[in-house]
């Protein structure tokens, strides 16, 4: 005998009428908003650009509280009272973030930074570095990814403009204030410290997002899209671990595919939505049922793909009837009737010598006999 079918207690699926499925229909999902700025878009909590940006500010405004202090121990009148408008201003930065508002924002903090370099070098001349502030600004505008990159350039050009006409006129103009020498040394260690900070925070933030952006694609690879499970593919990148794994420990391993029944009867008669939210439901019976270090997969269609590691036969007939125990008592309603899902399942543990394409190809075997016996139970291959 090829196998040995694990049949359940209650009747046979085949004898029992198709109820109908899924809940009342749901209201259409709104699409996403588009990617544009304005009220109502929470750039804080959706855009780490905008995240970027408000720690900025308040970093900007414990520079400019030090600089404050600075200017008026100077006597640089001018520079004190528009030093308490950019606190103002950077105080107000966050909100705009929140509102969805950050190129607003951006553009606001750059026509201070470069006001307030001029206004700097025009008392203090060049060689106290406030122009240094400026080159964090080029590196902020790339990362603004809400901004094309024709704006992007420009953006740059400008930036770029600013701090050469910046450089020209203080070759030819003398700074209203002459510093001391060890107080000029004092401030521009302090600028220079800090525009390397800046620039060392904003390397770090396009660092970060960098690896979360390359995360995220090797788990859209590797994942499926409606259930979240492994895909083929990310069950392959596993498969060759856990072989080696279990070649090398001599421990069992086994696999489990099944198929849900009567999958194309649930699409014809509810629609591709209902059989979309059937799939969901096993998956979430799957997901919640299996141990730690069982992989589980959406094989194609209607098919799913379990790996069972350190698991040999009779525990994975014992948590293979405890999946179709879940999958049957998990089950959608529509206009108040019931409809029970079910899957047949064949499950085999790998031989010494076994291939995963030999143990598939009998497990298919096996999952195809158990369809023609009646469907709703498990199929297992004797060793």
């Amino acid at each position: 005998m090829l196998f040995s079918p694990l049949r359940p207690t209650r009747a046979s699926p085949s004898t029992r009428r198709v109820r109908r499925l899924g809940q009342d229909r749901p209201a259409a999902r709104p699409s996403a908003p588009p990617l544009t700025e304005g009220p109502g878009r929470k750039g804080l909590l959706d855009d780490p650009h905008g995240v970027l940006t408000v720690n900025m500010a308040w970093a900007a405004l414990a520079v400019h509280a030090v600089l404050g202090v600075f200017f008026l121990a100077a006597g640089a009148k001018t520079l004190v009272l528009f030093n308490a408008g950019s606190i103002a201003l950077y105080f107000s930065l966050p909100p705009m973030v929140r509102r969805g508002w950050v190129t607003a924002a951006l553009l606001l903090a750059t026509a201070e930074v470069i006001t307030h370099t001029a206004l700097a070098v025009r008392f203090f001349g060049a060689q106290a570095d406030f122009q240094y502030y400026i080159f964090a600004l080029a590196l902020l505008s790339f990362l603004h990814d809400g901004w094309a990159v024709g704006a992007k350039i420009g953006y740059l050009a400008f930036i770029c403009a600013a701090y050469l006409a910046l450089s020209e006129w203080s070759l030819t103009h003398a700074p209203a204030t002459l510093l001391a020498p060890d107080l000029l040394r004092v401030v521009r260690s302090f600028n220079t410290v800090i525009t390397f900070g800046f620039v060392a925070y904003l390397a770090h933030h396009h660092a970060v997002l960098a690896d979360r952006a390359q995360t995220e694609l090797g788990r859209l690879a590797t994942s499926d899209a409606l259930t979240g499970l492994y895909n083929r593919r990310g069950l392959l990148d596993r498969l060759d671990q856990e072989l080696t794994k279990c070649e090398r420990s001599g421990k069992p391993l086994s696999l489990l595919l099944a198929d849900v029944d009567n999958f194309k009867r649930i699409n014809d008669t509810f629609g591709h939505e209902y059989g979309d939210q059937a799939l969901q439901a096993i998956a979430n019976c799957l997901r919640a049922t299996v141990r730690a270090q069982d992989l589980v997969a959406r094989w194609g269609g209607e098919e799913f793909l379990l790996l069972m590691p350190d698991t040999p036969l009779e525990g994975a007939r014992s948590l293979a009837e405890k999946l179709r125990q879940a999958v049957s008592s998990a089950s959608l309603v529509h206009d108040g009737q019931r409809l029970t899902i079910t899957f047949t399942a064949a499950l085999m543990e790998f031989p010494a010598q076994g291939s995963f394409h030999h143990v598939l190809g009998r497990v298919d075997d096996a999952l195809r006999a158990g369809k023609h016996a009646g469907k709703d139970r498990i199929m297992a291959i004797p060793a």
